[in-house]
């Protein structure tokens, strides 16, 4: 006659079935996290790349920009300095008259 203990307990083929079970289901688990792992890092590594080279066309657009501001102002500097020159002749000859 069997007894409880000898019901439940399972036999050593299944035993070792079931570890190998586990550990398989481990090793499925630690592969998905490091293929979302190693997809993430190549995501993030793409955004950074695409980021420097957004900042880069930013700065070189800042800079046009800046440019673009100094010569207008030594344009109109000139300008006004030509006006300036301008006026003291019409005085000059104001005065001279």
């Amino acid at each position: 006659m069997l007894t409880i203990e000898q019901k439940t307990k399972f036999s050593k083929k299944s035993r070792v079935c079931r570890h190998q079970f586990l550990q398989d289901t481990k090793l499925s688990a630690r592969r998905e996290y490091v293929e979302k792992e190693e997809e993430t890092t190549k995501k993030v590594e793409f955004l950074q790349a695409e980021l420097k080279h957004e900042q880069l066309l930013y700065q070189e657009l800042r800079e046009e920009k800046k440019q673009e501001r100094i010569s207008m102002r030594n344009e109109q500097k000139g300008l006004l300095e030509e006006r300036d020159r301008m006026w003291q002749e019409r005085v000059k000859e104001r005065d001279e008259k």
